[in-house]
């Protein structure tokens, strides 16, 4: 899974360690909690600025991709689909919570 690529090997990755020490963190008071903003500036001098803020509403669709992803992630894919699906059939509902139980219990 996505997770696995956590390991304590791929932390200690030199190339990552460098760019780890490269990093700032600060906090701006000027902006919502709910905004990130992160300032890159590359090896020519030009600085790259790219900024989120997760209490903007996303559509639907990518709302759903975005968590059919991260289930599929944290739960294998066989498993997302049939969540999303038991979440998503209203036929089904009555399955939803022994589904959710017996993944829990798997984990």
């Amino acid at each position: 899974s996505a997770l696995d690529t956590f390991t304590d090997a791929a932390c200690a990755d030199p190339l990552l360690v460098a760019l780890r020490d490269r990093v700032e963190v600060a906090f701006a008071e000027e902006l919502e909690e709910t905004v990130s903003r992160v300032e890159v500036l590359d090896a020519a001098g030009a600085v790259h600025v790219a900024e989120a803020n997760s209490a903007a509403a996303l559509p639907f669709a990518d709302r759903r991709s975005r968590v059919v992803d991260k289930a599929a992630a944290l739960l294998g894919a066989e498993r997302a689909r049939a969540l999303w699906t038991a979440l998503s059939d209203d036929t089904q509902a009555d399955q939803t919570i022994p589904m959710l139980t017996a993944m829990l219990r798997a984990a």
